[in-house]
């Protein structure tokens, strides 16, 4: 399975560090440079006013920008070289508890889109209890000695965009957002609007860390929380919209 490392050209301290981390469980990977926020003109990739919304009615993020712009690069590359599936690494996050076995995966015949397949250090570190309860009283399937289960299961950590495998069907999917309208992490958003089937494998295999972030801080309201709920509607009807008109052109 091919492997991606997304990292930014300003950090190769980060480069070295998850190099290091990857040679020692001989995981071979392709870096991809990343978007740069700190570089983009916003109104060429973003839809201002559903992030508007979704960031709580502050300003948007632009490294949350570039993240989205990073995968994107990357889902367009997997749909270009017709890879059937392929691992796609932050370079923040580290092995834990690594298996090789998961390099064999089908996710297709899985009926699954997108694995999640590490997530954040402290949310897992609080949650982790409450996850095992849970995976506990869920269908899963077993893969590598571990859980595969929806991500939506109650307790799981629902962001982390650091350790993924993406089919090429889930890059097609994700590929059609085109600009910015919410976090790639999201998941459930991806799922409500594009019906992306994604899962997560419970206990991780890489743990992400967020103290040295370059996203930045979030400024979240209670009433950017409240207008979470807004954007779900609005991009469903938008979906759907353009899910008809793709309908009518293709008669």
């Amino acid at each position: 399975m091919k492997a991606f490392v997304v990292n930014l050209d300003r950090r190769p301290d980060r480069l070295a560090k998850i190099t290091r981390a990857l040679d020692s469980i001989d995981l071979e990977f392709q870096r991809v440079s990343a978007v740069d926020g700190r570089e983009l003109h916003l109104k060429e990739h973003i839809r201002p006013w559903m992030a508007w919304l979704y960031e709580g009615f502050s300003y948007p993020l632009t490294g949350a920008i570039g993240c989205y712009l990073s995968h994107l690069k990357i889902w367009q590359y997997i749909i270009n070289e017709d890879i059937d599936q392929a691992m796609v690494l932050e370079d923040d996050v580290l092995p834990h508890k690594w298996d090789k076995d998961i390099l064999r995966i089908n996710l297709g015949s899985l009926g699954i889109d997108l694995l999640r397949i590490g997530v954040g250090e402290q949310r897992y570190q609080r949650m982790k209890d409450m996850i095992a309860t849970n995976v506990s009283r869920s269908e899963t399937i077993m893969v590598c000695s571990r859980h595969i289960v929806s991500s939506t299961i109650k307790g799981a950590p629902r962001a982390v965009s650091g350790a993924y495998i993406i089919t090429n069907k889930g890059a097609a999917i994700c590929s059609r957002m085109g600009k910015y309208w919410f976090p790639v992490d999201n998941y459930h958003l991806w799922e409500c609007v594009y019906g992306l089937r994604s899962a997560i494998i419970l206990p991780p295999m890489f743990i992400a860390s967020k103290q040295d972030t370059d996203i930045g801080p979030k400024k979240r309201t209670r009433i950017g929380q409240e207008s979470q709920k807004i954007i779900i509607s609005l991009i469903k009807l938008y979906a759907k919209k353009l899910e008809v008109c793709h309908h009518l052109q293709g008669r």
